[in-house]
Order: C-alpha cells, then sequence, then structure tokens
C-alpha cells in the first residue's frame, strides 16, 4: 500500500528519539508515538512527558501530539502511573495538545482498562485533551487533528500509520 500524495504533503519520516526497556519514543515532527513494551509506568510517564517538552523545544514547535500504543495483553496501570499520565496536561508547559492511547485488545477485560486508562485525566483540568481508541489509525487522526505541524504541512494518517508500520519492522537504533 503506497502513502497518499498530495501538494502539500510531505511523506512521514519517523525516527526514534529514545528507547529504553518500556518503550521506544518515534517522532514525525511535532507527533510523538509511544511503542510500549509494556504497561506504563510512573517514572516512564515523567521520562516521556520530559522527552516530549525537549523535542517541542529543539523543533520550536508551540504544541506536540503523543501516541502511545500498548502491548497485547496489558493490564490497567497502577494508581501512580495513572496519576503520571493526567499529570501530562497539566505539567507540561502547555506543550501537549492531545495524548491518545491505543489498546488493540477487544473483550470485557480490555473495555475495563479503556474505562480506567480513560478515568485517569477525569481530574485534570484538560480532560477533552486525552482520548482512548482500539486503532492506531483512529488515535492519530484525533490526536493529530487540528494539530499545527512544526513544518506547516498537513499530515497524512494513512501515510503515518504506513511508516509506523515500517518502523516497526526495523530494529530499533
Amino acid at each position: 500500500m503506497n502513502p497518499p500524495r498530495s501538494l502539500d504533503f510531505t511523506p512521514p519520516d519517523l525516527r526514534t528519539i529514545q528507547e529504553n526497556d518500556s518503550c521506544r519514543v518515534l517522532a514525525h515532527e511535532n507527533i510523538l508515538i509511544i511503542l510500549w513494551r509494556r504497561a506504563p509506568t510512573a517514572d516512564v510517564w515523567h521520562a516521556v512527558r520530559e522527552v516530549g517538552v525537549t523535542h517541542a523545544d529543539s523543533l520550536k514547535a508551540e504544541k506536540i501530539s503523543v501516541t502511545s500504543i500498548l502491548p497485547p495483553g496489558v493490564r490497567a496501570p497502577s494508581a501512580s502511573a495513572r496519576s503520571a499520565l493526567a499529570q501530562i496536561h497539566e505539567e507540561s508547559q502547555g506543550v501537549v495538545y492531545r495524548t491518545a492511547v491505543v489498546l488493540p485488545d477487544t473483550g470485557f477485560i480490555a473495555a475495563a482498562v479503556r474505562s480506567i486508562v480513560l478515568s485517569a485525566t477525569q481530574g485534570s483540568t484538560r480532560r477533552n485533551g486525552h482520548g482512548v481508541f482500539s486503532s492506531v489509525a483512529s488515535a492519530l487522526t484525533w490526536a493529530t487533528e487540528g494539530l499545527n505541524t512544526a513544518s506547516g504541512r498537513r499530515v497524512s494518517v494513512s501515510a503515518l500509520v504506513h511508516a509506523l508500520e515500517e518502523a516497526r519492522d526495523r530494529p530499533p537504533a
């Protein structure tokens, strides 16, 4: 499948900007995608927040979008991890535009985990900046909707998903 082409479209160039035992953080302009290897913990969420703020500063971007893709079969995050997720909107110097979490599993347990993750931001002053999704495409569509990219060019979600699939196939840097 070839990504769509248009005059104002730049094919996404996803590059790894951080990697550790817990996750791999990929970036295309001011769009971050986190490929989790296990359930997120509070300390890793705090580290990801710092990476996002630093990345936005390096691009001179006003806002970033963060999409987290959880591994299949992941359990509900701990209370401290949920609190750290909620703080991303509160303590990121206003740079986080939206965060989306993708939980690809289906069924009752997955629905319960989605509810728990979504409830993490209910105490936040920016509840509408966080969403939980079952597909990467729907999460990226929502997370980038209305986001001004660093280059000013539009984002093709289908091309971004295609680039993500290719990045997943590449060995880590």
